[in-house]
Order: C-alpha cells, then structure tokens, then sequence
C-alpha cells in the first residue's frame, strides 16, 4: 500500500525525444492534502485517515479533534451507562417463607404411582408437575392394544419396511423348503442306488459261492476216478503175470485209449472184429 507523504517526490523528466509535459493552466498543485483514498469516500472531510490523524500541509503536527468528536471519545472511553434495571431484591422474610410453604407443599403430595412393567412412561428426576391448583398431573396412560392380526392381513400400524421384511422371510422359508426336498430326493436315490448295488453284490457271492461247490465236488470226482484207475491197472497187471503173457503197454496219462486205437491194436494182432470175421495181417 502507497504510504502519503507530505512532500511527494518530484515527477521524473520527460524521455529524450517525446514532448514535454503540458503546462499546467490553473493554480499550482498542492503538494498535501491528497484526496481521500476510496474506502473514506463517505466522509471526504474527515481529518484522519485509516483512523490516523493527518499532518498539516507543512509537517505540522496534526490538529487536534473536534469538541464533538472528543466528547464522543470521552463517552466511548469511559463507558456506557449500564441500562440494566436494578431488580428490587424481595424481602428476605417473605422468600423465606415461600421456601417452606413450597416444601410443605411437595412433602404432602403422595409419590406418583409405579409404572407398570410393561409401560416405561416418562422419568422425572424432579417431582411431577402441578397444575394450577396444585394438584399432580398424571403421566399418560399407555394406548389401549388394537386387535390380534388375522391370518395373511398385516396389522394396520405396519410399515413398508416389516412388510418387505415378512416378505423376504416367506421367501427364505420357501427356499429352504425346496433345499430340504432336494437334499431329500438326493438321498432317496443315493439309498436306492446303494441298495441296487448292495443286492448285485449278493448275487454275485451266491453264483460264486455254486461255482466253489461244484469245484469242490469235482475234484472230489477226479481224486476218486484217479483211486479207481489204479486198483484197475493193478488188476490187470496181475491177470497178465498170471496168464504168462507180456503186460499190455500202460495207457497214457492223458486219459483213456481212444476207440481208432484200439480198433488198430486189435487189427495189429489178428483179433476177430465185432462181426465175427477175422482180419488178416498185411504181413501175412
């Protein structure tokens, strides 16, 4: 901010090459009092600026105040006179006694009755309130219940918000309505599936069970066919020592002599066929 002096500076010298300055035709310039800067608009007359006493056009001090303006200052200074009314203090006797007709007063009031549980009405830390005669006022009573519900008719005083509430509740039952008989048919066919299995398997025991048994009963066959073809070739082996003639070759283990060989045995030795010719030899 431009600070006001009271000699300003001289004005610089016109530049080489451009005009002079235009010469001055009224009175010459004051060197001090500048106007008022804009925010002291209001009052272009006042002696102060920004709340500063200005200084004379010469650097005197600056002239001191109006009568007014410092009879206004001394009234600012000193202060106000206080426009509070001086309340009357009451007579102390009289408040005195007041107090205690107003204690007796509230020692004779019975105490309100006990809320009852299911009501919470409103706590006075304070005894209740009177009315104009000095009697208690009673709390208020609770609203009497509206009637029981119907079934599928909400009650009148619910909101929007317990209807959506039941309504997410029936849906979420009903969901888990449809899980639990889900869950169940997934039982029920697992169950079924096992029991399928359950009875394949039995089967399966059985048929092996027969096919042990029949093992079992030929082996038992094969073991006795295997004794009765040794005390047979033991016999015959002792009808041959006995007879003179050399023992027959010992059939092989393979099994019993096929029919083409011993028809080709017989034929070997000459032996009368079933019709009752005899076949010769081809030697012969």
């Amino acid at each position: 901010m431009h600070r006001f002096t009271a000699n300003p500076p001289p004005m610089p010298p016109p530049p080489p090459g451009s005009a002079p300055y235009p010469p001055h035709d009224g009175p010459p310039p004051q060197p001090y009092p500048y106007p008022p800067p804009p925010h002291d608009a209001r009052r272009p007359n006042s002696p102060y600026i920004n709340g500063m006493p200005m200084p004379g056009p010469d650097g005197a001090p600056p002239p001191p105040p109006p009568p007014a303006a410092a009879q206004a200052t001394e009234t600012s200074t000193s202060g106000r006179p206080s426009r509070k009314r001086k309340l009357q203090s009451p007579n102390p006797e009289q408040a005195q006694t007041e107090q205690q007709q107003q204690q007796q007063q509230q020692q004779q009031l019975p105490p309100p009755p006990p809320p009852p549980p299911h009501y919470h009405g409103p706590y006075y830390p304070h005894p209740p309130p009177l009315d104009s005669q000095g009697n208690p006022v009673p709390p208020p009573m609770p609203p009497p219940p509206g009637p029981p519900p119907t079934d599928g008719q909400p009650p009148p005083g619910s909101s929007p918000t317990s209807g959506g509430r039941q309504l997410s509740t029936s849906k979420r039952a009903e969901q888990n309505r449809k899980a639990q008989r889900a869950f169940r048919e997934r039982r029920d066919a697992h169950v079924k599936a096992l029991e399928q299995r359950s009875q394949l398997l039995d089967a399966a025991l059985a048929s092996a069970d027969e096919a042990n048994r029949r093992w079992e009963e030929c082996r038992a066959l094969v073991d006795q066919l295997r004794v009765e073809n040794a005390a047979l070739r033991a016999a015959l082996n002792a009808a041959h020592v006995q007879g003179g003639g050399a023992p027959p070759p010992p059939p092989p283990q393979g099994g019993p002599i096929p029919q083409e060989q011993s028809q080709q045995q017989k034929h070997e030795n000459g032996q009368p066929s079933r019709d009752g010719s005899v076949e010769p030899d081809d030697d012969s």
